[in-house]
């Protein structure tokens, strides 16, 4: 159990965004949010989001060391950017917030690489080693 409560403590902010995107994805169907899914998967408004997912993964993995969190930066922005397409200000697309969180994914997997590289503390290991004597 001890564990579990750990990796609750470790990861809460990702666990909390990736749960409120997982959210907002499920209850905002593109029919309630008048988003379109047959949005084009190539143009000029996919690179932009892949560049500013790739960005935010990027910033979020260097910041935090931790690839997830990177990807959890990427998705919210993406999610959220969508979300306040969907009130008219501009085109709702499913496609979009994917191609941000791909973005955000290649970002994060370049940023880890990098904070691998230069950081001396992330090449460390722990070893432990418990021992328990008699009953």
């Amino acid at each position: 159990m001890n564990r579990f409560t750990n990796f609750l403590a470790d990861y809460s902010s990702t666990i909390l965004v990736a749960s409120a995107a997982a959210i907002v994805l499920s209850c905002a169907t593109p029919a309630q949010a008048k988003c379109i899914t047959n949005d084009n998967w190539r143009g000029p408004d996919k690179v932009l989001h892949g560049q500013g997912g790739a960005v935010l993964g990027f910033i979020g993995t260097m910041y935090t060391g931790n690839p997830w969190h990177g990807i959890a930066l990427a998705t919210a922005a993406g999610v959220g950017k969508e979300l306040m397409d969907s009130d008219g200000s501009g085109q709702c697309s499913l496609q979009d917030a994917l191609v941000t969180i791909a973005g955000g994914a290649v970002g994060s997997a370049i940023g880890r690489g990098v904070y691998v590289y230069f950081d001396p503390r992330a090449k460390s290991v722990q070893v432990g080693i418990n021992i328990t004597l008699g009953n």
